[in-house]
């Protein structure tokens, strides 16, 4: 027996991939050689599911393409739902990703088809309809009925409505957000959220939020609501 067996997964290459890169000379994890904060702040989520699904960014042609082919897709068949409903609710919501995740590959009408273009149809369907059905289960298990999705919203703003009913004001949470990166990053507290939008008539109009509190606490109250997976399990700080 060899000398050089590797144990556990320390110093073992499984594959290799073009998708994402771990950067440490710029302290960054790279998505098709686009490090994560710069498309965090310049990219919306569909223009970044583009991008690691077909390597490069969309045009706005695209990415209109894109997002038509993704609601279309959102809904979930009777047969995942009936299985949603049967799950021990105690599951983990990852084990629940992959029991789904696994009957969508089993009804797939391609499932038989391992072609790049089937492949690529394939998981622009469970992309679409993973949200979903995490979604579900996260009403199911609180006894709540299932809320559908709705094609008129974007994908993060779909999830927030199949899981609360509703959703949040986006510039806020997300300038909310960005507030408490900055300051888990350099320690300086972020007192005021300012928002300067331009409008299609050429006006400009700005917000100013200077209750910061208020908007982390509603931005750790919504990701708490969603990872809180077991009772009493919170997170200490956003």
């Amino acid at each position: 027996m060899s000398d050089n067996i590797k144990k556990g997964l320390m110093g073992v290459t499984v594959d290799e991939t073009a998708i994402s890169k771990v950067m440490p000379e710029i302290n960054s994890l790279t998505y098709r050689g686009y490090a994560a904060q710069d498309l965090c702040a310049n990219c919306q989520f569909e223009e970044v599911a583009y991008l690691i699904l077909n390597g490069q960014l969309p045009n706005k042609k695209q990415l209109k393409r894109f997002i038509k082919e993704e609601t279309k897709e959102r809904s979930l068949s009777k047969g995942l739902i009936n299985i949603l409903k049967n799950v021990p609710k105690k599951s983990h919501p990852m084990d629940v990703a992959r029991t789904a995740v696994s009957f969508m590959g089993l009804e797939d009408k391609e499932t038989t088809s391992t072609t790049p273009e089937a492949n690529l149809r394939k998981a622009m369907r469970i992309f679409s309809k993973t949200p979903t059905a995490l979604a579900a289960f996260y009403r199911l298990r609180k006894g709540k009925k299932i809320i559908t999705p709705k094609k008129k919203l974007s994908f993060a703003e779909n999830f927030f409505h199949m899981c609360f009913g509703k959703v949040p004001n986006k510039d806020i949470v997300k300038c909310a957000a960005y507030g408490a990166l900055y300051h888990d990053l350099t320690g300086i507290e972020v007192k005021k959220l300012v928002i300067i939008q331009a409008c299609e008539d050429g006006e400009v109009q700005l917000f100013q939020k200077y209750d910061t509190m208020y908007y982390m606490k509603l931005l750790e109250q919504y990701i708490n609501e969603f990872v809180n997976y077991h009772k009493g399990e919170k997170f200490a700080n956003v």
